[in-house]
């Protein structure tokens, strides 16, 4: 279904100028797939909305390791199916009209640590009760308050024991190569290339232009989106590499891994010094034909919500598309405003306690679990009991089901789907997913929720929004809820933002408090309950709603005999304390504005249809554009603060930096001049920006970490190779994806080789 990639670009255009409303696959007839069900109809296959709950991802366990320091995973990708269409089987919910088939998806997860490459494939529920090792899509939670973590990535996207029609250890290869109807990338672009059969340009034959018809093994690598990190752990695309050795043919897929391959030395974990780049990387032999790569993420940075999805050169938007992403949260020390040790020493001894761990948040609200901690799908914290602070509440598995769960991550995009269930590839899908569930409903209390969101679709921009006024309330006619932004991509924002409507594009996320205290009218026990619908503003038709609040919880502690206890206004203590009432004139704990010494140098780049350039005129008057495999063009030196003008001539593009994390200046139209500045959710740090056509989109983009306490011996500091893109899925895999070597003054020689990488 990707077999002409290029055939999208006339599509991308109308898309970009919000014309073109489904998918168009050039001049092809489209072919049937499920659409929702204005009535129900047992007889046809159809997508009922508003049925199914929300899924909670578990969190992944992690194992400690030299004396607590470090928590370490082994997480493996692998295929299997889950109801991603409500009603799917086996246990549809009981308001379905007619049962429809699981989806086959791709997924990470665990089988314990260490990893067992032979264990069946257990899939998590996603309803809050996951506590044993499983899989899902979205994957599990990575979870950290700061600690360093390290990862062992594993490509396991072969067959086990217990799956139907294949025979175990043997690798799985994209569904269209037995689908007719299923993903499959072209392999024409310059792509991972394991076959080494080449077209075009003669380059390195483990990454290039490809000859198409590729069934072979699929090639992974993980990035750790808006993850402060070096090179070897930064999931770089030409990183990739296949399944364990022995899934496949070796001399049909010669070429098992990248050509920039590296990890980091599993025989260093226990260093100090973050990170210990593997010796072998220089000689091209650090790949151990274990289907893994070793990652150490310091976690030196401010609390905030990342994510991680598969990265491989031109395959990213089918490796994502089939699932592979998950939630990446670091929490903060939860400490209060007067022992706040984000900018210098402090005598807290929570500041002190690791020299990683100096990730600033707010207290969560614990007062709605029953020992008074807080639990994140039954994993106690060690921070104690809070009456206030940002919602949280009882996250235990026992929590989410009496609905006590007020901090709730959504993953927001689009899919379409096959009549047989199966996944459809399409730029811009016409079916929405939540969590890995189409349409979705969750059931609230009339109060504050926290939702952490991230936008996982190919292509698509989604302006999140209510409607602006509702009647259920008793006729009132008030407005259905109220947005209040407090972080972005690098953490919390400098103070709250109240916001009608929030617009996200692919990889970038946003920390929201939503109320819903206005319906407390309706809820039990004063009504039956009332509905209010999560829109997408920039969508029409079913693309138009994403998912359903459902108001129907009462308070937690609400007693009927005792009505008092049952209004909001009064029970709901969330972002009421003293020093913080969720209002655009808090002080949030957020990491200060980097101080410029010296005049910062301008780096002027372009952005085109599906390729990006350097600007070698000043205004980019003569800029045009140059693939992936052009020379580097972008060399910023490591420790320095630099000042990016992305000139945008066609299309609106999401532009990520890896690496860095960057602060938004300005706009300018480059016709009219006229300067805008940042929209209110983007005073923060961000690590994705949405870069319009015909502006200048300029940032402040500095090449090392945040400021720590005392504690922290030094900034962080990550020369090597990296690289900038649109995440727009497709328009990186198209090229629009460059090389960014980050040099370092004292260490010549290894400039010299990134700066002739790739």
């Amino acid at each position: 279904m990707f077999a002409d990639r290029n055939c999208f670009k006339p599509a991308m255009k109308l898309f970009f100028g919000f014309v073109l409303a489904g998918s168009l696959l050039c001049a092809r007839a489209p072919a049937q797939q499920l659409t929702s069900c204005t009535v129900a109809n047992p007889s046809t296959p159809c997508i009922q909305k508003f049925v199914d709950p929300v899924p909670y991802p578990p969190f992944f366990q992690s194992t400690p390791q030299f004396n607590g320091a470090v928590d370490a995973y082994e997480i493996a990708a692998r295929q299997f199916q889950v109801p991603m269409l409500s009603c799917s089987n086996p246990v549809p919910s009981a308001n379905c009209a007619a049962t429809l088939p699981q989806t086959t998806v791709w997924g990470y997860g665990y089988t314990g640590f260490p990893y067992d490459y032979n264990a069946p494939t257990t899939v998590c529920s996603n309803d809050g009760n996951d506590t044993a090792p499983c899989f899902s899509s979205p994957a599990p939670t990575i979870f950290t308050q700061g600690t360093a973590v390290h990862v062992k990535w594993i490509n396991d996207v072969v067959c086990h024991v217990g799956d139907a029609g294949c025979t175990p250890g043997t690798f799985f290869p994209y569904p269209g190569a037995i689908h007719p109807g299923g993903v499959t990338p072209s392999f024409t672009n310059h792509t991972a290339n394991p076959t080494g059969i080449c077209n075009g340009k003669a380059i390195t034959p483990r990454d290039c232009k490809g000859v198409g018809g590729y069934a072979g093994p699929v090639p992974l690598i993980v990035h750790a989106h808006g993850e402060v990190s070096a090179s070897e752990d930064d999931g770089i695309p030409e990183a990739w590499n296949l399944p364990k050795a022995g899934s496949f043919d070796a001399a049909k897929y010669p070429f098992a891994n990248g050509s920039d391959y590296c990890q980091a030395d599993p025989m260093q974990f226990a260093s100090t010094v973050f990170t210990r780049r593997d010796p072998n990387c220089a000689t091209g032999t650090s790949y151990r034909n274990d289907g893994a790569a070793r990652f150490i993420y310091p976690n030196r940075q401010f609390a905030t919500t990342l994510f991680f999805h598969d990265h491989a050169l031109g395959v990213t938007t089918e490796n994502v598309y089939l699932g592979l992403a998950g939630f990446y949260l670091i929490g903060g020390t939860h400490l209060s405003p007067s022992t706040w040790c984000d900018n210098g020493p402090s005598s807290t001894p929570d500041c002190t306690k690791n020299p990683f761990n100096f990730a600033d948040d707010l207290p969560p609200d614990c007062s709605l679990s029953p020992d008074g901690n807080c639990h994140l799908y039954g994993t106690s914290l060690t921070f104690p009991s809070v009456t206030g602070g940002l919602p949280q509440g009882d996250c235990s598995g026992a929590g989410i089901q009496a609905g006590n769960c007020l901090l709730i991550p959504l993953a927001i995009g689009d899919r379409a789907f096959n009549l047989d269930g199966s996944l459809k590839f399409s730029e811009t899908g016409n079916v929405i997913i939540v969590n890995g569930k189409t349409w979705p409903v969750l059931n609230v209390q009339p109060r504050k929720y926290r939702f952490r969101i991230v936008v996982a679709a190919p292509t698509s921009r989604f302006d999140l929004t209510f409607p602006a006024a509702s009647n259920n309330d008793h006729g009132t006619g008030a407005p259905v809820a109220t947005m209040t932004q407090i972080g972005a991509d690098g953490g919390l924002l400098p103070h709250p933002v109240t916001i009608s409507k929030l617009s996200l594009m692919p990889g970038e996320r946003a920390d929201v408090i939503v109320d819903f205290q206005q319906f407390f009218g309706c809820a039990p026990p004063f009504g039956p309950g009332c509905t209010v619908d999560l829109l997408n503003a920039n969508g029409s038709g079913d693309r138009g709603t994403i998912m359903r609040f459902n108001v129907a919880l009462p308070l937690a502690g609400c007693d009927p005999s005792n009505i008092g206890t049952c209004f909001p206004l009064t029970a709901d203590s969330s972002c009421n304390l003293s020093f913080l009432s969720c209002t655009s004139t808090d002080n949030l704990p957020h990491r200060g504005s980097e101080t410029v010494n010296a005049s910062p140098g301008t780096r002027q780049v372009s952005l085109f249809d599906d390729h990006l350039g350097n600007c070698p005129i000043a205004g980019c008057a003569s800029s045009h554009p140059l693939p992936w495999d052009a020379t580097v063009t972008e060399t910023p030196t490591v420790g320095t603060t630099e000042i990016w003008e992305m000139y945008d001539f066609q299309d609106s593009h999401p532009m990520h930096l890896h690496e860095a994390q960057f602060q938004v200046i300005n706009r300018e139209n480059m016709t009219t001049h006229v300067v805008s500045p940042p929209a209110p959710g983007e005073t923060g740090f961000k690590d994705t920006v949405q870069a319009n056509a015909g502006q200048i989109t300029r940032l402040r983009v500095t090449f090392q970490g945040a400021v720590g306490p005392a504690s922290d011996p030094a900034r962080e500091r990550h020369p090597g190779l990296f690289a900038w893109h649109c995440h727009i899925n497709p328009h990186e895999d198209n090229e629009m994806m460059r090389p960014m070597c980050v040099l370092d003054p004292a260490n010549p020689a290894a400039n010299t080789v990134c700066l002739n990488t790739p």
